[in-house]
């Protein structure tokens, strides 16, 4: 079944509002970060391998928080907590904890102190909605990467990566048209920002109070958490 990318998103984002706090309105949109002016790349920036640098970004732990719209002006706010330390990452939505293992991921719930394994979805998607990985990307063999030029993007140096598919699509539903990489100078070329379009849809995702050295014990399930039962399956 097709899943629309908007409708996943309404379902998460009103569980979020009841839940946590962590989404808000929006009533101005943030302004694109494809406006400012680039400064040309330099010999040693022209060399840069862009699918190598996606493929092996550092650990990293930061706030994300995810701007997005379906009009263009008014959206909604998203605010997670994200780690990464080699293949393993970690996220905090202010209701569950997340660890993602390359073909695991668990669904951590603290207060319960309970944990249980969520199904491995193979399917490559990117929705405007949702954290774009870029490990994953760079995996894809119908993606292409152009640097086209520098930015500062709060504060640091960043070569804009302009990602191209193959065959026009990114996702199940039509839609996503650009989307673009911004990758840290300073942090190793971290992701630190990256923007969709689906016209009049768009997307704005940043990182925020950034350090590479994550916590380790965070990709750690406590010895003390119970593991619940996987669901019955339905024949």
């Amino acid at each position: 079944m097709k899943i629309n990318g908007l409708l996943l998103f309404v379902i998460l984002s009103l569980a979020m509002i009841e839940a946590s706090g962590q989404l808000t309105i929006a009533t101005e949109a943030p302004a694109s970060l494809s406006v400012a002016t680039l400064k040309p790349l330099t010999v040693s920036e022209q060399t840069v391998d862009l699918k190598n640098i996606l493929a092996k970004q550092p650990d990293f732990a930061a706030d994300d928080l995810i701007f997005y719209t379906v009009d263009g002006h008014t959206g909604v706010n998203v605010k997670t907590h994200f780690e990464r330390l080699g293949n393993l990452e970690y996220e905090d939505n202010g209701i569950y904890r997340f660890l993602y293992e390359p073909n695991k991921w668990y669904r951590i719930d603290s207060k319960a102190k309970t944990f249980e394994e969520i199904p491995v979805e193979k399917t490559f998607l990117i929705l405007l909605a949702g954290h774009i990985d870029p490990p994953e990307l760079a995996r894809q063999k119908s993606v292409t990467f152009a640097a086209l030029g520098t930015q500062l993007v709060d504060g640091h140096k960043c070569i804009k990566i302009e990602v191209k598919a193959s065959d026009g699509r990114f996702f199940y539903d039509d839609g996503v048209t650009h989307i673009f990489l911004y990758a840290a100078v300073d942090l190793k070329y971290l992701i630190i920002a990256s923007e969709g379009f689906a016209p009049p849809s768009r997307s704005l995702d940043r990182l925020q109070n950034i350090s590479l050295v994550p916590k380790k014990e965070l990709f750690r399930i406590p010895a003390d958490y119970k593991r619940l039962p996987e669901p019955v399956k339905q024949k």
